[in-house]
């Protein structure tokens, strides 16, 4: 299991700037605390590498013998960090949420107390609003003289968002009032999951000015990846330690949830994972970019441990 070669730049360009978006926010006192808590918790930044890495594959800055410079991305107008990092807010806005009492009631998040733990449970419904909330201030404020480009960028994101919140309600149906079914799991991780991973290519696509047949393209590509990370994330909370994966596993058992291991086992979870790691490699062979940042994320996605 590793990552691409070229992710720690992503990572490493993301962790720099990420501060300075937090620090141009109207917060004051406890909650940029608490939104600052969680936010530059240490995570894998996931969603806004792969919105940075398919743009740059997209526009050939990324190709396999070269990765961009922080030259290279600081010069491109319009910049998509800043779509980067309001997609990270979003995420961060999510995983608070997640963690409250009445969702997953988890103590762990990113190896370190979640915010509801470390600073109360209303302070982490309200850092939760005021991270989705400065996403979008971040993009409006960001892309001010890209008004097509914003408004774009904001419907995707706002359709994710919506879109996380409806997988979150039916994952919070009691167990024997929601079919046990794949086809219903699957709708669930689409939204849930799934959204966010999506719009990270979509919006990666849209910087770069894709047609439409790539954006349609994008969109496969995330939904294979959503429900593999999902997958993955599933096994894992059977069969990984709090030590590698920053938060508590065994929950999904506690609390009675529907996964694609209580629902197809741990080998025919397994064997899931590994059939919808080969379809995201084959969505992959439909996007004229140098595919082996990607392969290498997809595979990480199927073999991690974290």
């Amino acid at each position: 299991m590793q990552l691409p070669d070229c992710y720690p730049f992503f990572l490493g360009y993301i962790e720099e700037k990420l501060p300075s978006y937090l620090h141009h926010l109207p917060l004051e006192g406890s909650l940029r605390e608490a939104a600052n808590y969680s936010l530059m918790a240490p995570g894998k930044r996931i969603r806004p590498t792969m919105l940075l890495a398919m743009f740059a594959s997209l526009t050939k800055r990324l190709t396999c013998c070269t990765c961009p410079t922080v030259a290279d991305m600081e010069h491109i107008v319009p910049n998509p960090l800043h779509a980067a990092c309001a997609l990270e807010f979003i995420h961060t806005y999510s995983l608070i949420h997640d963690d409250l009492p009445a969702m997953d009631n988890d103590d762990f998040r990113r190896g370190r107390p979640a915010l509801h733990r470390a600073m109360g449970e209303a302070m982490g419904i309200l850092a939760g609003d005021a991270l989705l909330t400065a996403a979008f201030l971040v993009v409006s404020r960001s892309y001010a003289h890209h008004h097509t480009l914003s408004a774009k960028i904001s419907e995707v994101l706002s359709e994710a968002a919506l879109a996380m919140v409806e997988g979150q309600v039916m994952d919070t149906i009691p167990s024997g009032d929601k079919p046990r079914s794949l086809q219903y799991l699957e709708s669930l991780v689409d939204k849930k999951t799934g959204a966010l991973i999506t719009a990270s290519l979509h919006i990666g696509g849209i910087l770069a000015d894709s047609r439409e047949q790539v954006i349609t393209h994008l969109l496969e590509l995330g939904s294979h990846l959503g429900r593999l990370f999902q997958i993955t994330d599933d096994i894992l909370d059977v069969t990984g330690h709090s030590e590698q994966l920053g938060k508590t596993p065994g929950k999904d058992a506690l609390l009675e949830k529907l996964t694609f291991v209580s629902l197809a086992g741990l080998d025919g979870a397994r064997q899931l994972a590994l059939e919808t790691r080969d379809r995201a490699l084959g969505s992959l062979t439909e996007l004229d970019i140098d595919p082996r940042f990607f392969t290498a994320l997809i595979n990480f996605f199927h073999d991690r441990t974290y």
